[in-house]
């Protein structure tokens, strides 16, 4: 079974949690996320307790790193403030109904953001994009309108809207 991590915070979680230990969200609202399987090193096959580790702990050795190993997207709503990361390779669906998006919960409160609004993706070659899902009040990218269906890129610093008033800022790293 695939290690699982808390999409607010990143703490390792098991599937028996109901709430993080680290945040306390609430794990049964916001699902925890699959993590990447441990990377070993090379050299004598320890485990490497993070993806960015430049020397083996245990035998010294160097360690090659991909930049996307570690990568991740942030996205934070500002009211109620709220943070949501996206792994390498994950999506993360945006919208008012639970059984679609983890967000569910603090977008619940934003009456013009639909129950599958949009969609946030973090592609394995390090592109992050979001797709309206066709909402009727619209997604928009530093104050720009999108195209429904159409996948729109994204970069760090970008203010993302959902609606009228569900403000959400991006953080790629």
């Amino acid at each position: 079974m695939a290690a699982m991590t808390c999409q607010v915070c990143g703490t390792a979680v098991t599937p028996a949690d109901l709430i993080c230990r680290m945040c306390n969200a609430n794990l049964r609202v916001l699902p925890a996320i699959a993590r990447p399987p441990a990377i070993g090193c090379p050299e004598c096959g320890a485990t490497l307790d993070h993806p960015d580790t430049a020397v083996c702990p245990q035998c010294l050795s160097p360690i090659a790193v991909t930049a996307m190993a570690a990568m991740t997207v942030t996205i934070t709503l500002t009211e109620p403030e709220t943070r949501f990361v996206v792994p390498a390779g994950g999506r993360l669906r945006l919208g008012r109904d639970p059984a679609r998006s983890p967000a569910a919960k603090a977008l619940d409160g934003y009456g013009n953001v639909s129950r599958d609004h949009a969609e946030l993706a973090l592609a394995a070659d390090g592109t992050v994009t979001v797709t309206d899902r066709g909402s009727l009040n619209g997604t928009f990218v530093n104050g720009a309108r999108l195209e429904a269906g159409r996948p729109h890129p994204l970069s760090d610093g970008d203010q993302l809207r959902l609606g009228a008033t569900a403000v959400l800022y991006v953080s790629v790293g």
